[in-house]
């Protein structure tokens, strides 16, 4: 298990703009600067796409190779319960490979999360005033780092979704092969549903607790799931066809679900400031960084540029200590005092040179 440790070491191969980066004798709170366009950026992402087997940059994997190549690398050797353990994930054109030490050829539900990482980016307000499909995933990744078991859940109950779909559109519609698949989707998306309501539940106080300890006010967040899914459970198959049939759609999936984020019982989404969506969507990452295990990077990509001195040194003092902190920004002069540096690197294209830590 891998869970236990921190990266002691890192290799990006081919991976944006570095050719090859070699970053060794990493520490518990890690600081990346320098100028824009240098890579800083894409070391937090390889560390993600290690953790997640995603980009928090681009859905498109292809697009993480560097300029002209048709294959990338990367590899962490992180502290383990009883060992160094090495962690690889390589693409090329010919598709993926995943491999912890030498067992290689791994399915994504057991590398997943084996390296615990959440990422805390400028986008993350998205996922408070942008679409669904930001809280959904949002939720679903919460729930995976606790079970993976869990991923193998919502792909299944993707997968029905997309077949679904593709029947609905065809012109002669073979009610029966839906009717199978509906049935092989209604106790998936029963037991999602359920293990949505109760992450909702754990991480709604958690939410709320985040929220006024950053922003120092008595302003009462709220984090209510809207489940479409559940709505859609007790209609009956014949009701579900009908609705399905008309619109040539799957409506009953882990597509619709939804999360209304309020304040003060009013739509933050619609009637939130910048500012109040801004510290709605960090409180959601520190309570994400709570659920994570005791050991577990946090990955912050110049997320902060738009708070205040005083909000900055809330949100560092509400980091769990724990939590080994990698931290990309052009300027990290403000933070300095309030993050507690041990590892400062200046990041150049393709390189890096230690810096002074004060």
């Amino acid at each position: 298990m891998v869970k236990e440790g921190v990266i002691e070491s890192l290799v990006l191969e081919n991976f944006r703009c570095h050719p090859l980066l070699e970053l060794s004798e990493l520490g518990r709170r890690n600081c990346l600067q320098g100028a824009n366009g240098q890579g800083k950026t894409s070391i937090l992402e390889a560390i993600y796409l290690l953790s997640r087997c995603k980009s928090f940059r681009t859905p498109r994997i292809p697009e993480c190779a560097g300029w002209g190549k048709r294959s990338f690398g990367l590899a962490a050797s992180v502290q383990g319960v009883d060992e160094v353990e090495r962690l690889k994930y390589e693409w090329s054109t010919s598709g993926r490979q995943l491999s912890i030490n030498h067992e290689s050829n791994l399915k994504l539900e057991q590398f997943w999360g084996k390296l615990p990482a959440i990422a805390i980016t400028n986008a993350d307000r998205e996922m408070v005033k942008g679409s669904g499909s930001n809280r959904r995933n949002w939720i679903d990744s919460l729930i995976a780092g606790q079970d993976h078991s869990y991923l193998l859940l919502v792909q299944k109950a993707a997968l029905l979704q997309r077949q679904k779909n593709a029947i609905l559109k065809s012109e002669q519609v073979d009610r029966g092969l839906w009717t199978i698949l509906s049935e092989q989707m209604k106790p998936l998306m029963e037991e999602m549903v359920e293990k949505r309501e109760k992450m909702t539940e754990l991480v709604g106080g958690e939410i709320e607790l985040f929220y006024q300890r950053l922003t120092e006010s008595e302003e009462k967040i709220g984090f209510t799931y809207q489940s479409e899914s559940a709505r859609r459970l007790e209609k009956s198959l014949d009701q579900i066809w009908e609705n399905e049939n008309r619109s040539r759609n799957c409506e009953l999936g882990p597509h619709r679900d939804d999360w209304e984020m309020s304040l003060d019982k009013k739509s933050l989404r619609h009637f939130g400031s910048e500012g109040q969506q801004k510290s709605a969507a960090l409180a959601m990452r520190l309570a994400e960084a709570e659920f994570l295990d005791d050991s577990g990077a946090v990955l912050i990509d110049d997320a902060l540029m738009e708070l205040d001195l005083r909000r900055r040194k809330r949100f560092w003092s509400l980091l769990p200590e724990d939590r080994q902190l990698f931290f990309a920004s052009t300027n990290v002069e403000s933070d300095q005092a309030y993050a507690g540096f041990d590892l400062r690197l200046e990041i150049l294209r393709g390189g890096f040179r230690k810096m002074t830590t004060v």
